[in-house]
């Protein structure tokens, strides 16, 4: 069965190593190999590159995929002016959310940025989630954004549906900051350890997400980790789809 929602994944070459999926054609038989109906995307020629292009890019992908990949907007607050004009013109396009990279853009989250700041009233204003990876996929040597940091954006804008992307060794503070935050969200992409998704769930079962990190990783070990954990049907089902489904307001839901 294709049902389940991937809320964390990538589209795109990087630096570090060749990307085997390349074409529209390439992502949907690996969607569908893996019983994944929905990815919500960020574009790495984006984080990598340009925004512009990116995002372009991603919306491009999202029609060639009949629907199938939901776009985030990445943009760099630093690049002021774009920036505004991107989260400003996302309303009209297949866009249903923000990503931000500030390891890789060069920025703080805890710096007084207007555009990021007006981001994040968009965000708030649109009911879009923003998602923001520690890291874009689990390597050692890749760079690692501080936790604190996206908790402290949660708790100044409460408003805001944040989602911590990519948690490995944090995972300890992000089950506290999940407890104690209603706006935070966690996604699994990164998560390896044996009890990650049930004591996630005991920090709040509602907040789970499926995110696999295709395709920089393959999908199938983070599907394997809610198949294999001590779920409830329902709650199974909710990380699968039910909550991605929920907070990406998908058409049915």
């Amino acid at each position: 069965m294709t049902d389940a929602v991937d809320i964390n994944a990538y589209w795109g070459g990087w630096p570090y190593w060749p990307v085997t999926v390349r074409t529209p054609a390439d992502l949907l038989t690996l969607l569908d190999a893996n019983g994944i109906q929905y990815a919500a995307m960020s574009s790495l020629k984006a984080v990598f590159v340009d925004c512009v292009a990116g995002n372009a890019d991603l919306a491009t992908l999202s029609a060639a995929s009949g629907g199938r990949v939901l776009p985030y907007l990445v943009v760099n607050p630093l690049c002021e002016a774009e920036a505004v004009a991107l989260v400003d013109g996302a309303a009209q396009g297949p866009f249903v959310g923000f990503s931000l990279f500030p390891m890789h853009h060069g920025y703080s989250l805890d710096e007084d940025l207007p555009a990021l700041a007006h981001l994040l009233d968009r965000a708030a204003a649109w009911g879009w989630p923003v998602l923001v990876p520690l890291r874009l996929a689990m390597h050692f040597w890749l760079p690692v954004l501080p936790l604190a940091s996206i908790v402290r954006l949660a708790e100044r804008h409460p408003g805001v549906t944040v989602i911590l992307g990519a948690v490995n060794y944090e995972s300890r503070a992000a089950r506290a900051a999940l407890r104690r935050l209603p706006n935070l969200y966690v996604e699994l992409s990164a998560d390896a350890q044996i009890d990650a998704v049930t004591d996630y769930v005991a920090a709040g079962p509602d907040r789970v997400l499926l995110g696999t990190g295709l395709v920089l990783q393959q999908p199938a070990p983070a599907l394997a980790k809610v198949h294999a954990a001590d779920l409830s049907p329902a709650v199974h089902a909710a990380i699968l789809r039910g909550n991605a489904a929920r907070l990406l307001r998908l058409p049915g839901e």
